[in-house]
């Protein structure tokens, strides 16, 4: 996803490692995709047959 320029990555250069990910906005843009898939899982799938839910 880095190498997609999706998410960039932070090393802080730290003991103990310390590394932060953030979506750019290429990332972000893929976020409408998602809540829309998510959408149709919700829709489509027999709520006793879902352990939890990541929709949000």
């Amino acid at each position: 996803m880095i190498h997609d320029g999706l998410v960039n990555r932070h090393d802080f250069h730290e003991q103990p490692l310390h590394i932060e990910y953030n979506l750019t906005t290429k990332g972000e843009s893929l976020i409408p995709v998602v809540d829309a898939i998510c959408d149709w899982g919700l829709a489509n799938i027999d709520p006793s047959e879902l352990k939890q839910t990541l929709c949000d």
